[in-house]
């Protein structure tokens, strides 16, 4: 199932504005002039303009979620970054995510378990519900298929408010390297030790980049193009991350992005699965956390 594939690595048309353009129109002379020329040099009734033609209609391949760009909804209002997403979520426009929700999809989350109690939820909502109850993966196993099931679910549930930007700085971030590792922040470090936690929280308090916090992290080949993976600790663990949808989604205006994180170490099973959502006021700034749901 594409969840659990997609899950097991990161857990992983455009609206052009069109300006009106103005017919240019001769000034019309005073009417005592008008009145001295002759009737053959006289002006006759003014010829109304062509109708503009009808705007071709959208190709199926060019609707269709599974291109190879994300995928933009066409802006409800006049503000220049709309909203986008992944095409991973399966969506054709914001008008689906209230479906998606509660779509059925019993081969992509893992077992819930609260005492002696289990369940497996089969779609977003009940797995949401699920988890303000108190449930958790029921194993190391489920933990993985539960990362896969956030990405989803929690990207969703967040899209529902998402509205068009007027101001970005996140819709082109570096995609890899030096540049990229300065502007992502210290959270998404890996702890994956007690002492690496206590050094890295101060960091993440401070609003320090994934660089300032391991100077050695470097990003390096990824099994999943859309994923970027960054390599830590002289190799010893490993962040995938994915961005998953823009927009303004705490309705100041600004742009933001929902990235998936999955932390790992090279060596176990251990792993941990967070859906974030980041913002900047600067396009030389570290990007900084204004949610973490389900956190």
């Amino acid at each position: 199932m594409k969840h659990r594939a997609l899950g097991a690595l990161l857990g992983l048309a455009v609206c052009v504005g069109c300006r009106d353009r103005k017919q240019e129109v001769e000034p019309a002379p005073p009417a005592a002039e008008r009145a001295l020329r002759p009737e053959s040099q006289r002006p006759g009734p003014t010829a109304a303009p062509p109708a503009a033609a009808p705007p071709a209609a959208a190709s199926p391949a060019a609707r269709s979620p599974a291109a190879a760009s994300p995928v933009v909804a066409p802006p409800t209002e006049a503000l220049p970054y709309p909203v986008k997403w992944s095409n991973d979520l399966n969506l054709t426009s914001l008008a689906d995510v209230p479906a998606a929700l509660t779509r059925q999809d019993p081969t992509g989350f893992g077992e819930l378990v609260l005492g002696a109690k289990q369940v497996l939820p089969t779609h977003c909502k009940q797995w949401a519900e699920l988890h303000q109850a108190g449930y958790e993966p029921s194993t190391e196993l489920e933990v993985q298929a539960d990362g896969g099931a956030a990405f989803q679910c929690d990207v969703l549930r967040l899209l529902e408010r998402a509205r068009p930007a007027r101001l970005s700085f996140v819709r082109e971030l570096p995609k890899k390297g030096p540049d990229l590792l300065r502007i992502l922040p210290a959270v998404f470090a890996t702890a994956e030790s007690p002492e690496r936690a206590k050094r890295l929280a101060p960091l993440t308090q401070q609003g320090a980049s994934l660089a300032a916090f391991d100077p050695k992290a470097k990003t390096i080949a990824s099994p999943v193009p859309e994923v970027t993976r960054v390599s830590e600790s002289q190799g010893q663990s490993l962040v995938d991350i994915q961005p998953k949808a823009w927009g303004d989604f705490n309705g100041d205006g600004v742009d933001d992005v929902l990235m998936a994180v999955r932390n790992s170490m090279t060596e176990g099973s251990i792993s941990t699965a967070r859906v974030l959502l980041l913002t900047r006021a600067a396009p030389t700034e570290v990007l900084r956390v204004l949610e973490a749901p389900g956190k």
